[in-house]
């Protein structure tokens, strides 16, 4: 493996990585003057942007290095011409589409939550001000720093908010559900409204926060810097599925030119699928607990286009177990094959709604410091793990079967 393949991707991933922890940083620098539990708030409901990226998203770039080293020298190199010009080509549609997806994310009519300059956040009032401070007060909406503190509150006091959240339109030729009419909690009010008048409210709420962004104001430093380098971040997505799809169709010749690195590129195969396992988890935490906010019917490009985002990491981890299969032996297939069949199993048990009640608890709106350093602590194991120097044994067919082999 060359080394201007190793210092290119040291790179690419620093960049990467600075831009994950950039976001994080300038978001405390700006909020926390509001308070602990307003950061806190901001941060467990934002989970798979200010969480993920500077926790797990650095155990995946320090875990695909290795196998991204490879694939840079094997195009670059190994492939001749021919391969500088796929690469090339490649970086430049992963790096475009990354572009596109950001403008189209960052493009909704409806804010993040963040986006509010924290003066603009600490003066709002709620709709009539004063209401739910002063006796006999009715709330069209509650203020957003309070509200926001709430959902999190009761977030870290059960298991998930997907009994909150409100549907709000029904196929108008059925007579409407029950939880349609049904009164529930509504966090925006504070006050037990059925579906239609949450909704009302939540609309409501949603307008207000695009008033406060709307021109001639500004929107937050955070929300400046989000947009600045949500396509860094995308393309890092994009590239960790463009590895696995690599490793899917030209996993053999990797294997063969790189045999004596194959051990870490394993390693690193698995500490970085488990790291991006939980980003589509955190994704969907982060759908559930807003729509307690905004209404479980907001129509943004970013509530569209999560399933799809989700289907494709699961395809994503089917290229990665194509890999790896590929490379070991019928023990091992079959072992392998008996530990994700137990897994799925277990999961067909739950609804999804209740897996991710649970990430919300743990990893979303819910958790709390215990949980947050609990996270921070598997991930410093996981990096210790990637970047311990001592080689995994590599597994290789035997007449007898599957023996482990030192390549080191």
């Amino acid at each position: 493996m060359s080394a201007g393949a190793r210092i290119f991707v040291i790179v690419v991933f620093a960049i990467l990585g600075l831009s994950f922890i950039a976001t994080t940083g300038v978001f405390l620098y700006e909020f926390l003057p509001l308070g602990i539990d307003y950061t806190l708030a901001l941060i467990t409901l934002y989970s798979h942007l200010f969480l993920f990226f500077p926790t797990f998203g650095i155990v995946a770039l320090l875990a695909f290095y290795i196998p991204s080293a490879a694939l840079v020298d094997m195009y670059w190199r190994q492939m001749g011409l021919l391969g500088r010009i796929r690469f090339v080509a490649i970086a430049l549609s992963l790096g475009l589409v990354a572009w596109m997806l950001a403008k189209e994310i960052t493009r909704g009519d409806v804010p993040a939550l963040f986006a509010v300059p924290p003066v603009v956040m600490a003066n709002d009032k709620g709709v009539p001000a004063g209401c739910g401070v002063e006796a006999g007060a009715v709330c069209e909406r509650r203020d957003v720093l309070s509200t926001v503190v709430a959902v999190r509150k009761e977030s870290n006091s059960r298991l998930g908010m997907s009994k909150f959240a409100r549907a709000c339109s029904y196929d108008q030729r059925l007579e409407p559900p029950p939880s349609f009419t049904a009164k529930r909690y509504c966090f925006v009010t504070r006050e037990k409204m059925d579906a239609p008048s949450c909704c009302a409210a939540q609309k409501r709420f949603s307008q207000a926060l695009a008033e406060m962004v709307a021109p001639p104001q500004t929107t937050s430093l955070t929300n400046q810097v989000h947009e600045w380098l949500l396509p860094l971040k995308i393309f890092f997505l994009l590239v960790v599925f463009f590895i696995g799809l690599t490793l899917a169709l030209r996993g053999h010749t990797l294997s063969t030119q790189f045999a004596h690195e194959l051990p870490r590129i394993e390693k690193g195969l698995f500490v970085g699928a488990f790291a991006m396992l939980f980003w589509p988890l955190m994704n969907h935490a982060f759908l559930q607990t807003s729509a307690v906010i905004y209404g479980a019917d907001a129509e943004t490009f970013f509530y569209r286009a999560a399933p799809y985002f989700s289907a494709l990491f699961g395809l994503w981890a089917i290229f990665i177990l194509f890999f790896v299969f590929r490379n070991k032996g019928g023990l091992e297939v079959e072992s392998t094959g008996r530990i994700f069949s137990v897994i799925g199993g277990a999961l067909a048990i739950f609804k999804y709604d209740t897996i991710i009640d649970f990430i919300v608890r743990i990893v979303g709106s819910g958790a709390d410091l215990i949980t947050l350093g609990i996270v921070v602590l598997i991930n410093l194991l996981a990096a210790f793990f990637v970047l311990r120097n001592k080689k995994l044994p590599l597994m290789e067919k035997t007449d007898q079967g599957v023996s482990p082999v030192a390549k080191a």
